[in-house]
């Protein structure tokens, strides 16, 4: 009797996009919302979805742009896809939803409203579970992560995002691992910035001196890294993933070394940005990689921001 040897399933997990389609109708924006806690903000949020006339559909239809495009090559790869959404938290990919504007990133207009809380990360902690436990969310995984991983336990996990994202679902995941529900090597975490805990070993760290090898920004890096470890066929484990990096980065040509700038010279950078690349700086995001991609600049997004802000101010 031939025995058949059962295949693994793998799951990607990736944050939503910043970009919708247009097609589809016009957003429900967060900004134009006001509560005194998150889960009133998350009752109106939904209301307001309910009321919306724009049109459902899927989200991996409704998502856009060129991290999106990269995810869907990467699906082709997986069983089953997930996405950490700041519109409706925890879903499959194949989730009906609607256009929303609202990002888990800082420093923009639809961000999550701070309200009460001290911090960004703190109140993007309280909208995640308040939009998860809705119930008008019709659209969310119930569960969420720790349900997944339980139901899924011997599948395999990729987990590809920005510490942003990535906070929302650390410490479910590390509490699952830890109550020996999934084995840690059954994840892998793709990002810039280490995750945490029993995560720490399973994190590919994506250096941004990586970009210049795959001629992209760091919004699409873990995108690009990811094709790539899939593309080479390694087997899905962190020590396989990370011998493919450090082949990376033995081609990677190195970059040149820039002076530390004033605040002057960074507006004056910025100025030039928002004046010839038009659309293409419409957001600080979309600025931010220009500095640093075009122009080889150096800026944390903390201290780019502001100038950004202020800078666009006095031009429009």
């Amino acid at each position: 009797m031939i025995q058949t040897v059962k295949r693994e399933r793998r799951h990607l997990i990736t944050p939503c996009t910043s970009r919708k389609r247009c097609a589809y109708g016009l957003p429900v924006k967060v900004s134009e919302l006001s509560a005194v806690d998150h889960t009133t903000l998350a009752n109106r949020w939904f209301g307001h979805l309910k009321a919306s006339k724009s049109r459902e559909v899927s989200a991996t239809e409704l998502y856009a742009g060129g991290s999106w495009s990269l995810v869907k090559t990467l699906r082709n790869s997986f069983d089953e896809q997930w996405v950490l959404s700041a519109g409706y938290g925890f879903i499959n990919a194949n989730s009906i939803i609607k256009p929303y504007d609202i990002t888990f990133s800082n420093g923009h207009d639809d961000s999550v409203p701070t309200l009460k809380c001290v911090s960004q990360s703190e109140a993007n902690r309280k909208w995640w579970l308040a939009i998860n436990e809705n119930n008008q969310n019709m659209a969310n995984f119930r569960g969420g992560i720790k349900e997944l991983l339980k139901n899924n336990s011997n599948d395999k996990f990729l987990i590809i995002g920005s510490k942003n994202y990535l906070d929302l679902i650390t410490n479910d995941i590390n509490d699952s691992i830890e109550g020996k529900i999934i084995k840690p090597e059954n994840i892998i975490v793709i990002s810039a910035k280490e995750a945490s805990g029993q995560l720490r070993k399973q994190t590919l760290k994506a250096n941004p001196e990586l970009r210049h090898y795959f001629k992209c920004t760091m919004a699409n890096l873990n995108y690009r890294i990811a094709n790539e470890i899939l593309a080479q066929k390694a087997d899905f484990d962190i020590k396989s993933f990370q011998n493919v990096i450090d082949k990376i980065k033995v081609l990677s040509p190195p970059r040149k070394k820039i002076a530390n700038l004033s605040d002057e010279e960074i507006k004056e950078k910025v100025i030039k940005i928002l004046t010839t690349h038009g659309n293409d700086a419409s957001s600080k995001t979309k600025a931010l990689s220009i500095f640093r991609n075009k122009y080889n600049l150096s800026c944390s997004a903390e201290r780019f921001t502001p100038i950004y802000k202020f800078c666009k101010s006095k031009l429009y």
